[in-house]
């Protein structure tokens, strides 16, 4: 279960903003309680209002050279005070001490985010806070448009069925917890040109069974594991085992790929660069034509 908890702290996914006071602050400094609003906040050039963010913000290089505030999960209030953000940015479905949070006079955004388009408004509402309104404009719409070519370029293309895995224990398949209906990367798979296999599953990350993987039968399986977790497996075949002898098409045809890279768990700039990685996973055929051009 270790496992998914620092998955579940990385994704960082649900839908929503809920804001704690409406006075505007010309030059706001902000902690950053969630690694994909750092990340956005580096992407549109503003890093400087960032005051404070997480043990998790490790993207950019330079989010690491922030003062750290805590996790997602906790963090050093004394510490924040100290800081004396203007706003401080989190999601309230993960941290534990939001009653203490109200305690401070900085303005308190909570973002949550399980949809394409409430990353959308995430970065809309973080470019109001920060007076850069025409930046996040920008970046929603390279967003929604370098997603829209990637649905014109599979769209006739035959949607296999995929088994995105987001949390397993490492050398079995034990605990395992895959993408459902209610999270962004359904809608992700979706734009590759997948068909989820829990995409009757309304729940974000559903708890799931061996029986009812082999029933659903992927074509494909995207088995995520964070990058610095990897080190605790002797290597890559050792994460793979487990799914060999699964009697689904996936393993039979040796379409198991492990993934760790973040960006498919960071609902903000880079999903584009996960979007593109999950097309070619699925979609090989991409490649070929790519490398013949």
């Amino acid at each position: 279960m270790k496992y998914f908890g620092l998955c579940w702290c990385m994704i960082l996914l649900f839908g929503g903003m809920v804001f704690a006071g409406q006075d505007h602050v010309v030059s706001p400094r902000i902690v950053s309680l969630s690694p994909a609003v750092t990340e956005i906040v580096f992407y549109m050039g503003l890093e400087d209002h960032l005051v404070g963010v997480t043990s998790f913000c490790n993207y950019p290089e330079e989010a690491k050279k922030k003062p750290r505030v805590g996790s997602v999960v906790d963090v050093n209030l004394e510490y924040l005070i100290e800081l004396s953000p203007d706003y401080i940015i989190y999601v309230p479905s993960l941290l534990n001490q939001k009653d203490q949070l109200k305690l401070l006079s900085a303005q308190k955004v909570g973002v949550e985010y399980n949809t394409i388009d409430s990353i959308l408004e995430t970065i809309h509402i973080i470019g109001k806070i920060l007076n850069a309104e025409e930046k996040a404009e920008e970046l929603a719409s390279f967003l929604q448009s370098e997603i829209q070519k990637i649905r014109v370029q599979t769209a006739n293309l035959k949607k296999p069925k995929v088994l995105f895995v987001i949390s397993r224990e490492n050398s079995s398949l034990r605990n395992i917890y895959a993408i459902g209906r209610e999270s962004y990367l359904h809608e992700i798979l979706d734009a590759a040109g997948a068909q989820n296999i829990y995409h009757d599953v309304h729940m974000s990350y559903p708890r799931v069974s061996v029986e009812s993987m082999i029933e659903r039968n992927p074509d494909v399986i995207l088995d995520f594991h964070p990058g610095a977790l990897m080190g605790e497996s002797n290597n890559a075949r050792e994460l793979i085992n487990p799914w060999l002898d699964l009697p689904v098409n996936a393993s039979r045809e040796g379409r198991v790929y492990m993934i760790t890279g973040d960006e498919f768990v960071r609902p903000g700039p880079r999903l584009i660069l996960a979007l593109k990685k999950i097309v070619y996973l699925i979609h090989p055929e991409l490649n070929e034509e790519n490398d013949g051009q």
